[in-house]
């Protein structure tokens, strides 16, 4: 048995304030429990520029004691940028990685939409998609935006361009059977026939997915996933500094 810490919509960025140690409090609170793997999946910055990305990485190896980190792009970042700061780092920016009788398969969904959409929409690559179509083992899709659509429209429309596409290769590949992504701010679980998609909250800000309209609240956390015969999933709430803080004294 393994298990994976999901982190999701950091949202680093340096021009706000108290950014590193808002940081830093996640990942210690993370480290305190027992996990192989952290993934990272994607809007790593807001507003990327290399020094922000290395930055993030040291703050990463100075409070994350695994080794085995992996990390996806979102929509706000850039990959170009990632692969050069994560170079020599504790953070992999790979295709794909082995944990007990899975294949975990990173897809990039950060590319720019071809048609005009919404801010925050992405576009996963046709390569991307023979590469889901082709999966020949019991494969895990890791992604930033979600495949399966939920039923908030305002949050539909940041989605992926080419979602339809994608979905129908996942749902036509039985060796699919699950999705890990971020991008909702929110801890979702998605079924549609066999496969069930994870939706990991964001570190920074929630997301309200019974709104009407684009609404944030003060929920984050992450996501423990348990690997072993099967796969399972849950969420983990993160305090704020003030709560931890409180419930020290």
């Amino acid at each position: 048995m393994k298990t994976i810490v999901q982190i999701s919509d950091c949202h680093f960025n340096l021009n706000k304030a108290n950014a590193e140690k808002a940081l830093v409090h996640t990942l210690d609170f993370i480290n305190r429990l027992k996990f192989d793997y952290l993934f990272i999946t994607g809007d790593i910055c807001e507003s990327p520029t290399i020094p922000q990305y290395q930055i993030f990485a040291r703050l990463i190896s100075e409070h994350i004691s695994t080794p085995n980190i992996y990390a996806i792009a979102g929509n706000h970042d850039c990959i170009d940028m990632i692969k050069s700061a994560f170079k020599d780092t504790w953070i992999k920016v790979a295709e794909q990685v082995s944990i007990e009788r899975f294949n975990f398969m990173f897809i990039d969904s950060s590319k720019k939409p071809k048609k005009a959409m919404m801010l925050g929409a992405g576009r996963v690559a046709s390569k991307d998609i023979k590469r889901i179509d082709d999966a020949n083992q019991e494969t895990v899709v890791v992604i930033h935006h979600p495949i399966f659509e939920n039923d908030c429209d305002w949050f539909n429309e940041i989605g992926l361009e080419n979602q339809k596409e994608v979905a129908t290769s996942v749902l036509n590949n039985e060796n699919i059977q699950h999705i890990i992504c971020g991008h909702g701010h929110s801890f979702i679980q998605t079924k549609r026939q066999h496969t069930t998609q994870i939706m990991s909250p964001s570190t920074s800000y929630g997301f309200d997915h019974d709104s009407k309209v684009f609404l944030k609240n003060d929920r984050v956390g992450a996501v423990m996933i348990q690997v072993g015969e099967t796969i399972t999933s849950q969420e983990i709430r993160i305090p704020s500094r003030i709560e931890r803080t409180v419930k020290a004294i």
